[in-house]
């Protein structure tokens, strides 16, 4: 009788494996390139290194790949056409190039351990390594509209790898790496690229309102089951004066918002000028509006400095929130900066940032020294 882990050892043997990477990879070298991408900051000022991740070539012109912040990004290897902000997935012109008829996989059994061939980039170019999966769970996921398959967090993949099968069909693509590695099933990928392909870029439309989840006291307290609780408003959207705190949001147009991942997700895809009509809870009834999206930053333009800020003793500030269409905004700070120096202050406090900027004449500008998780930069802060 065969050892115990002979039996449990899955069928695919270490040869056949090299074997699919070698065959396979030429074959895909048409279907797999690499694209480089450098991210921008809202200011336009470059804020981080170059990118190189792989890509899936949709059709002769066409390739998909998964970017963390393409709006502004400089793109080497092709032109921007879409970008979904809900999942990071972009879909690129490129030159014209042969490409492989699309095979995609349906796994006949989430409970047998399969393994795949997954994309990685080095020196340049995209090469294939096996992984061996594990169970696959499947998971609803509301950005991607349907479901993905959760996978051990033992798997390090790198986020935007695609996965493929030993013989060659599209398996999906990675997400959620480092705390909860999923593969978006291939159909998924594919659909949602096919829509980037037919609407292509839209103006990204903004409320201005910010959303926390239904905490257990909340839910005792209104007996509401679902929905996103308003946290903030900003003065400038056009959400000013409709909503306001402590609202439970409980659907944006038909989408019924059951947390607060659902409304992240139907604001993320907000385009400008879009009309929604939003319906809430407030003080024990049920209301409905309708608000107009504007685009970001398209906001009145006001002198206000527009800075919520904390504290870092001995370092600066850290930027909490930068109100639409202020001072802070135009000059490009945004959320999660760290402000170390202001005029001649050298790691200032939220006071001391608040008064010099009050204290600046009208036509002059205020120099801020900002670091960011990107980098290190400068930027002019006008009145």
């Amino acid at each position: 009788m065969a050892p115990l882990l002979t039996q449990l050892a899955p069928g695919t043997g270490f040869e056949d494996l090299e074997r699919a990477v070698f065959e396979l990879e030429p074959k895909l070298a048409s279907v797999l390139q690499v694209i480089s991408v450098q991210p921008s900051g809202s200011s336009g000022i470059l804020g981080g290194d170059v990118q190189s991740v792989p890509s899936f070539r949709l059709r002769d012109d066409a390739v998909v790949a998964l970017i963390d912040a393409p709006a502004g990004s400089s793109i080497a290897d092709g032109m921007l056409v879409a970008h979904d902000p809900a999942t990071g997935l972009a879909l690129l012109r490129t030159g014209n190039s042969e490409t492989l008829p699309i095979r995609t996989w349906t796994p006949e059994s989430l409970d047998y351990p399969p393994y795949l061939l997954v994309s990685d980039v080095s020196q340049g170019r995209v090469s294939l390594r096996p992984v061996f999966v594990g169970r696959l769970l499947p998971a609803a996921d509301s950005a991607w509209g349907g479901f993905v398959w959760r996978i051990s967090s033992a798997n390090t993949i790198p986020n935007g790898a695609f996965m493929f099968t030993t013989s060659g069909a599209f398996a999906g693509l990675i997400v959620g790496q480092p705390k909860s590695p999923a593969i978006v099933p291939a159909t998924t990928v594919l659909s949602l690229a096919e829509r980037l392909l037919e609407e292509g870029q839209r103006a990204a439309g903004w409320l201005g309102i910010e959303v926390q989840p239904l905490t257990p006291q909340i839910r005792a307290a209104t007996g509401l089951t679902s929905g996103a609780v308003v946290t903030w408003v900003d003065s400038q959207s056009p959400a000013a004066g409709k909503i306001v705190a402590t609202d439970i949001i409980q659907a944006a147009d038909d989408h019924v918002m059951q947390t607060k991942a659902d409304w992240d997700t139907y604001t993320a895809r907000l385009a400008a000028r879009d009309v929604v009509t939003l319906r809430f809870w407030r003080r024990g009834r049920t209301e409905q509006l309708q608000v107009t999206a504007l685009e970001p930053g398209k906001a009145a333009a006001s002198s206000r400095l527009g800075l919520t800020m904390r504290a870092k003793p001995g370092v600066g500030v850290e930027v909490l929130h930068v109100e639409a269409g202020s001072a802070a905004m135009r000059a490009g700070i945004a959320v999660d900066d760290v402000l170390t120096r202001v005029g001649d202050i050298e790691a200032p406090t939220p006071a001391q940032i608040t008064r010099t900027f009050a204290a600046a004449s009208k036509d002059g500008a205020l120099l801020l020294a900002i670091t960011r998780r990107t980098g290190r930069l400068v930027v002019a802060l006008v009145k």
